[in-house]
């Protein structure tokens, strides 16, 4: 897996991802979660989802992240691709889910995935999950620039490392979409480390239908 640098200094709009300004936002919702305090509003507050990382206010069972501008439809679909250890199938879906804790509503994307490698033998496959499993992908932050979307990521083997967040992109051309897994390195148990089955370097996936 190439250095974080190595993918903030390129310029191509779906190998170029601020992971830093992304983390932030990361970092953010979460402080919020823990620091915000509930109140009851009379009215829903529609809050578009491309503020939901950078959001400041009270945190109520009111709100809803919602995908205004329609961010996620590029993304929904069936796409499919390779590298040089593993094929894969991805299948993009959007959701509207009520937070556990604060009972808001938000728009989230989810990915389910089947991962075979080259003789054919599968090493992992969430496409018949139900939509509570912890290991669809999941997530809904959007960076500044509008190009990527971050989602979360377990894995089967999450204690050996198949843990941390997902990034994906959709190309100029909407039949492409670019998608790589950054490792939570500092959750992994040493004594168990595996290797990463999800692509650790971008990866173009075709749209299949």
């Amino acid at each position: 897996m190439k250095n974080i640098n190595y993918y903030l200094n390129k310029s191509n709009s779906c190998s170029y991802v601020d992971y830093k300004q992304i983390y932030r936002q990361k970092l953010l919702g979460t402080l919020l979660f823990l620091s915000i305090s509930l109140f009851t509003s009379c009215n829903a507050q529609i809050v578009n989802i491309e503020k939901r990382g950078s959001f400041k206010g009270k945190l109520t069972k009111n709100i809803y992240f919602k995908d205004t501008n329609y961010f996620f439809n590029k993304f929904k679909g069936s796409w499919a691709g390779e590298n040089e250890k593993y094929s894969y199938i991805f299948q993009i879906t959007t959701k509207t889910t009520r937070n556990i804790i604060y009972e808001f509503r938000e728009d989230l994307l989810s990915i389910r995935y089947k991962i075979s490698d080259k003789r054919g033998i599968v090493m992992a496959n969430t496409l018949e999950l139900p939509d509570d499993s912890p290991y669809i992908i999941r997530g809904n932050l959007i960076n500044k620039d509008r190009t990527h979307s971050a989602l979360n990521y377990v894995g089967f083997e999450s204690d050996c490392g198949q843990l941390g967040t997902v990034y994906v992109c959709v190309n100029e051309n909407i039949d492409l979409l670019s998608l790589m897994m950054y490792p939570t390195s500092d959750l992994i148990d040493s004594d168990c480390k595996i290797e990463q089955i999800l692509p650790t370097d971008f990866i173009s996936l075709k749209r299949f239908k």
